[in-house]
């Protein structure tokens, strides 16, 4: 089973993706945050194996929480999904530490795939659809 958290200050878009991913025989939601602060401040205890977290969002953005789950939990894969990934805020994401970077209109379909093989994935960026991602060092 893995275990993942869901952040993302859009309460619909949250609330959408989290009842998603419960219904994933493999998958753990085991905490849904309204900010990177919110994530920050749960997730030592939570000890998710996957953050799927917005790049904008108030208090904490993607960036750096991506950073600080980096420092603390380094094992842990960080998927940020944003509007814009080919920006200047999505390398940043990626120079953080994040395991992707995925646009919004990434499936449903390739954003499992993604955390189902997340323990095995090198870093790597969204093309638009994950299967199209170029493999990043």
């Amino acid at each position: 089973m893995i275990r993942v958290m869901v952040v993302n200050d859009n309460d619909l878009l949250r609330y959408a993706l989290r009842d998603s991913l419960y219904a994933e025989p493999d998958i753990e939601v085991v905490a849904e945050c309204r900010d990177g602060q919110e994530a920050a401040e749960q997730i030592g205890g939570l000890a998710p194996d996957v953050v799927v977290t917005d790049l904008s969002m108030p208090r904490l953005d993607g960036v750096d929480l991506t950073r600080l789950i980096m420092q603390s939990r380094p094992a842990t894969r960080v998927f940020v999904l944003t509007a814009a990934p080919h920006g200047r805020l999505a390398e940043d994401a990626l120079a953080a530490g994040a395991s992707a970077v995925l646009a919004k209109g990434t499936s449903l379909d390739d954003l499992v795939a993604a955390i189902l093989t997340a323990p095995r994935r090198r870093r790597r960026r969204s093309r638009g659809a994950l299967s199209r991602s170029a493999e990043r060092p």
